[in-house]
């Protein structure tokens, strides 16, 4: 799982609309920036990622 800028943030947002973070696999992790979380999602090589509506 990886997120954008933060990860406890994002996280607690996913915890509260009902993900259960137990499913994915592996650890989470900070890509550093919204591009960065958007391109394995893409290329199937992580699971989720959390960025704003905007992205």
């Amino acid at each position: 799982m990886r997120r954008g800028n933060g990860r406890l943030i994002p996280q607690d947002f996913q915890k509260k609309a009902g993900v259960n973070l137990e499913y994915f696999q592996g650890e989470p992790g900070c890509s550093g920036d919204r591009d960065q979380t958007i391109k394995p999602i893409k290329a199937g090589t992580d699971q989720v990622g959390a960025v704003n509506e905007k992205v």
